[in-house]
């Protein structure tokens, strides 16, 4: 807080679920879901505990929260009810951005990609699934599956359903 009083900052983003309770300047903060709350198993109770304490402050004091869909939308609103009444809460989706082949070395052909850990709440399990229907049509034969993120709980589970036409790129 005392830098952006110091650098004169009239707008803050904050893009990891919470923000400086107080500040001179408006403030938006991005939280991307809800996790702690409908995966607590996937967060460790620390996490879940200060979580649970700090995000209905941060709620409270941000003029916009931006979230990545109209699912984590809802969930937010639901669970701080009071808090959102009047809020503005922006989805804004996720995407790749650019990502040069070359830099990961695969070859050009087309590809579908994802970047996620591979936590249980990334539904990637469905995904692979999803995707070896999909494979079964001919357009789509010799399309592959990218998935890049840090290793998480199901990373061993994940590499005993794949498939050939998956590739673990790891964090890029």
């Amino acid at each position: 807080p005392i830098i952006i009083y110091q650098d004169k900052i009239d707008l803050l983003h904050s893009m990891g679920y919470t923000s400086p309770l107080i500040t001179h300047c408006k403030k938006t903060v991005t939280i991307y879901d809800l996790q702690f709350k409908y995966y607590p198993s996937t967060v460790p109770l620390v996490v879940r505990v200060i979580y649970s304490f700090l995000i209905p402050l941060v709620v409270f004091t941000n003029q916009v929260i931006i979230t990545s869909s109209k699912s984590s939308r809802k969930q937010i609103k639901d669970n701080y009810p009071l808090l959102t009444k009047n809020k503005e809460i922006k989805v804004i989706y996720l995407g790749p951005g650019l990502i040069k082949l070359s830099k990961i070395k695969v070859e050009k052909q087309n590809y579908i990609f994802t970047p996620a850990a591979s936590h249980p709440h990334k539904n990637l399990i469905k995904l692979i699934e999803a995707f070896s229907i999909l494979k079964k049509e001919p357009e789509y034969s010799k399309t592959r599956l990218l998935i890049s993120g840090s290793p998480g709980k199901q990373e061993s589970k994940l590499k005993r359903i794949v498939k050939k036409d998956v590739r673990f790129l790891g964090w890029l």
